[in-house]
């Protein structure tokens, strides 16, 4: 059996830029104020499928029951991406407050995951992320990532050890923290990380480096369902806001993925032909961005959300 073209594309993504191996599934999960249905769910999806190639085979909505959710939020994540399979994974609680899509990050970012929550369920998700012009992402691609070899090898960075060993596991590592809302931005993100980071292994003459996806959708509140992501190192002495501050302001992006393929948008009678709910993020009419990103690590937070002129926040 033949590979589906948009899961080789995803997997060509990862493959440069990290372990091919591993799952590569990111999630989003939302409660909701108004139950939805699967009915109303996999009507959306099936609207929105066909103007985003990218995403592979249409999914089908799994209805889980609560004493089962932990179990299908660990399979959503874990189970590896076949080659015809669909690389969007939909759940919806038995009562219809709580949703879950795993995406295959080759396919999607975190932006684009937020978009996709948002015309999956009809409620209106914004990002504040101001994110750089994917103009300023630099050419050479293949003479930096030589130079990245050599640094390994000759200067490699501070590293993150287990502190015992594990018995052999299956997957991803999945844990679940309820964490109060917080705002800072990334400077106070990335200064926290360092920190966690010192404090875990200690101090250390290697240097901190920390890897940042970068958003190239300046200005754009409701992100398209697909990837406009640029890929940034920075190297970080200790854990001063200000330090961090500076550098993030000095951050050149590191070179653009090498291989450009076409991306698909919706025409004006397929928009038009949209139900309600689904008209809004990720189904403006533009091109779509150059798609590249590279995965270092998930942070769920809060995302703005309005439905029928209601105001709240959707956790995620």
């Amino acid at each position: 059996m033949s590979v589906h073209p948009a899961v080789r594309q995803a997997r060509n993504v990862v493959g440069l830029y990290g372990d091919p191996t591993v799952t590569w599934s990111i999630a989003l999960g939302v409660e909701l104020q108004e139950p939805l249905t699967c009915a109303a769910v996999a009507e959306r999806a099936a609207h929105l499928w066909p103007l985003w190639s990218h995403l592979g085979p249409l999914p089908q909505v799994e209805r889980a029951r609560p004493d089962d959710w932990t179990a299908c939020r660990a399979r959503l994540l874990d189970t590896p991406y076949g080659d015809c399979d669909p690389l969007v994974r939909i759940a919806l609680s038995s009562d219809g407050h709580q949703l879950l899509v795993a995406v295959h990050h080759g396919a999607v970012d975190g932006l684009g995951m937020v978009g996709l929550v948002g015309a999956l369920t009809g409620v209106e998700l914004t990002s504040s992320a101001r994110g750089i012009a994917a103009a300023s992402e630099p050419r050479g691609f293949w003479r930096r990532s030589l130079e990245r070899v050599a640094e390994a090898v000759f200067r490699p960075p501070a590293r993150l050890g287990p502190t015992r060993r594990v018995s052999q596991h299956h997957g991803d590592w999945v844990e679940v923290l309820v964490l109060p809302q917080l705002s800072g931005g990334t400077t106070r993100l990335v200064a926290a990380v360092t920190r966690a980071g010192t404090a875990w292994r200690g101090r250390t003459r290697r240097r901190t480096v920390i890897s940042l996806a970068l958003s190239t959708r300046p200005g754009a509140p409701r992100p398209s369902p697909d990837r406009a992501t640029a890929y940034g190192r920075i190297v970080v002495p200790d854990g001063r806001d200000d330090e961090v501050a500076a550098r993030l302001r000095a951050l050149v992006p590191e070179p653009a993925f090498p291989r450009r393929r076409p991306g698909s948008r919706p025409t004006g009678d397929e928009a038009a032909e949209l139900p309600p709910g689904c008209h809004g993020p990720g189904l403006q009419h533009r091109p779509a961005l150059r798609r590249r990103t590279r995965r270092c690590a998930t942070v769920a937070g809060a995302v703005r959300a309005r439905r029928s002129g209601d105001r709240g926040r959707h956790r995620g």
